[in-house]
């Protein structure tokens, strides 16, 4: 009788590991191959207490394990990370639309891709938990997340790192642009086209513009530059406040701003 019963537990291991696939890491995602593995199925769980700003603390409650880390593969089961272990995963195993065109095949260069779910938006295969860890060499984000929204009456945002839901970085589209920011950029001079100034009639806008419709080719550079060489100000900027977006004013000229706004970008940019 033991012998039956150990031979049936033998057959049932047997018979259930070949179908165990694991999940997809980073290592695979970043790499764009996730033929041996499995995407995230859906939301699971972690919660952490994450501190921003810590000379004025504000204390956010995010499901995931490490504030500070990204979506590392110790993420994998984190409701968090969904963004990255389950959305971008499908995308490179099914195919979405993306920066490269075509369908996307296994390699190291990463891909912007586009999800087109009830809030469009724009990320990508590469390893970058958000706006802090933006660099130049990301400004193919911005371009391509620029031929996604319609400037006429849409905006893009990217969220802080205190007002972002997930650890991997994402440009939302706004399905209708902020009017109020709309209107005090109409009435705004432009200063500069390649640094991040603080606008007049906002002082939580820090931007740069052009004089017409245009896609704006130097925005992730200069966000860069911006966090790197803060203005000096009183209090001091606190980096995990800051935002970013790209809306048209009332005069079709482009602006690209970081903004400082507490809440994050979303009420800068969006109606």
């Amino acid at each position: 009788m033991h012998a039956t019963a150990a031979l049936l537990m033998l057959l049932s291991a047997c018979l259930i590991e070949p179908g165990a696939a694991r999940l997809c890491n980073n290592k695979d995602i970043s790499s764009k191959d996730v033929s041996g593995c499995d995407c995230q199925s859906g939301p699971t769980g972690c919660s952490q207490s994450c501190t921003y700003c810590p000379s004025d603390p504000i204390y956010e409650t995010k499901q995931i394990k490490d504030c500070k880390s990204g979506c590392t593969d110790s993420e994998t089961n984190c409701t968090g990370c969904g963004l990255y272990f389950r959305t971008v995963c499908n995308c490179v195993k099914h195919g979405c639309p993306n920066s490269a065109g075509g369908a996307i095949t296994p390699g190291p260069a990463p891909v912007w891709v586009y999800e087109s779910t009830n809030d469009p938006l724009i990320t990508t295969t590469e390893f970058l938990p958000g706006i802090l860890q933006m660099r130049a060499s990301h400004e193919r984000g911005w371009t391509y997340a620029q031929e996604w929204y319609k400037p006429a009456y849409q905006a893009l945002f990217l969220n802080s790192a205190r007002s972002r839901k997930m650890e991997h970085i994402h440009i939302h589209v706004c399905k209708n642009r902020n009017l109020d920011t709309a209107n005090h950029l109409s009435d705004e001079d432009i200063k500069s086209s390649s640094r991040l100034v603080q606008t007049v009639k906002d002082p939580e806008l820090y931007c740069l513009g052009v004089n017409h419709s245009v896609t704006i080719s130097n925005f992730a550079g200069a966000l860069s530059n911006f966090l790197a060489n803060p203005p000096s100000q009183t209090p001091p900027i606190c980096k995990d406040l800051v935002g970013a977006g790209i809306l048209q004013d009332h005069h079709d000229r482009t602006w690209a701003c970081a903004t400082t706004h507490r809440k994050g970008p979303e009420e800068k940019f969006c109606q």
